[in-house]
């Protein structure tokens, strides 16, 4: 079963200090990461998967905890997820980006395209 959870890489500051809040999809082992566009000032600002000390904080969340429902509701509706690898599961992003809103069609094709050794 896929998981979905907020995260940012303390490794990847941007230039200016701030820190991309990405959403990680784990899966069979594997973590593909979702960029959002939601930044934070510094790394003590997010703790547990939550934005903390800043006066935005509980709408970030708000529409944090939306995008990730909102991620989750289109992982459900996957049929045998055992099948798919989380790089295949990155491809929620891509399908969603596309407008493309049977996500079960998106992963089938993205299935046999990196078991056929395509790409993209």
């Amino acid at each position: 079963m896929a998981t979905l959870k907020l995260t940012i890489f303390k490794a990847k500051v941007l230039k200016n200090g701030k820190h991309k809040i990405r959403i990680a999809l784990c899966h069979k082992g594997e973590t593909c990461y979702i960029l959002t566009r939601y930044l934070i000032d510094s790394e003590n600002q997010f703790k547990n998967g939550l934005i903390q000390k800043r006066p935005d904080a509980s709408m970030m969340n708000m529409h944090l905890r939306s995008l990730l429902n909102a991620y989750q509701e289109k992982l459900n509706e996957v049929q045998n997820q055992s099948m798919y690898t989380a790089i295949e599961g990155y491809y929620i992003k891509k399908c969603t980006n596309l407008r493309i809103f049977n996500i079960q069609k998106c992963f089938n094709r993205v299935h046999q395209r990196t078991h056929s050794g395509r790409t993209g």
